[in-house]
């Protein structure tokens, strides 16, 4: 995600966003420390592909310790000749426009006429300094936006897989592509209705005291390639909304694997680049892939 301008408008708190931008949508409770799969990463190649295929489970954003990155990656980088990320990173301003548009409520209404009296008491209370610059907003903005994160600095966004994938790529002008529209990229938060909207705000300020520790365990999950614990660790569903969490991964994954199983038979040298949460499970890009009849190792 591309943060908002935000400056003086936060209050106390955490947006499950963060672990969003890491996973894609895999919000990662508390557990216990991460099983080794054996040397293996977050990185699979299909074997009955024409040409070299990889599909990359990305951390979207690291610190500068978490480098250098494993040698196979760089391997499978410089054998692939095509791109695939989760939209097409050359259309990133144009995704900031398209979701600062989407922010924002229909004008004469704000935030309070559009959640439960008990959550705008919260906002209203929390916002630092009296600030109140976010209200007219959307919930799901005030939390990948507005609430703070009570982390620490060093983990950046630029630091990220995905970008360091663009760098290598765009360093050898390989073409890049996006597995979805940017306007569908958009439709993750701006489809959301309202009660989706604030269960996904709720979440993230119940969530807000283990921000970090769950940030460093799914990092650590993901230096171990352990996608069975990334597969289990999805926070708990919400009653009233119970296709919060689908919109983010399964949903997409599904609409993915026509433009995957596409790539895959080209029969150029490929890599797919996603969020590793896409990549667990057996609604995963994985499961959805090896259904198929597509033999996959991890690497």
């Amino acid at each position: 995600m591309f943060p908002l301008s935000t400056a003086g408008t936060g209050y106390r708190g955490t947006a499950i966003a963060c672990l969003f931008v890491i996973l894609s949508g895999t919000a990662i409770a508390a557990s216990p420390p991460s099983k080794s799969s054996g040397g293996k990463h977050c990185l699979w190649r299909v074997t009955n592909a024409k040409a070299p295929f990889y599909l990359l489970g990305s951390i979207h954003v690291l610190r500068s310790t978490d480098y250098p990155l494993p040698f196979v990656f760089d391997q499978a980088i410089q054998q692939s000749q095509l791109f695939y990320f989760e939209f097409d990173p050359k259309r990133g301003d144009d995704y900031r426009h398209k979701l600062e548009a989407a922010a924002n409520l229909p004008h004469g209404v704000e935030i309070k006429d559009r959640v439960h009296p008990k959550t705008w008491e919260y906002l209203r209370s929390t916002a630092r300094g009296g600030n109140l610059q976010w209200t007219h907003w959307k919930a799901w903005v005030i939390a990948e936006f507005v609430l703070d994160y009570p982390m620490q600095n060093t983990f950046q966004y630029s630091l990220g897989v995905d970008n360091y994938v663009v760098r290598k790529a765009d360093a050898r002008n390989c073409p890049m592509r996006g597995l979805e529209r940017v306007e569908d990229h958009v439709a993750i938060d701006a489809g959301m209705n309202d009660v989706e909207s604030e269960a996904y705000l709720l979440r993230a300020i119940v969530y807000a005291s283990n921000s970090e520790i769950h940030l460093r365990q799914a990092v650590a999950d993901w230096k171990a390639g352990n996608v069975e614990h990334l597969d289990g660790a999805d926070q708990p569903s919400v009653r009233e909304a119970p296709q919060l969490d689908a919109r983010v991964l399964e949903w997409r994954n599904a609409r993915w694997i026509p433009v995957i199983e596409k790539a895959i038979n080209s029969g150029k040298p490929t890599m797919v680049v996603a969020g590793a949460g896409h990549f667990s499970g057996p609604q995963g890009v994985l499961g959805l892939l090896r259904a198929r009849g597509y033999q996959i190792e991890q690497l």
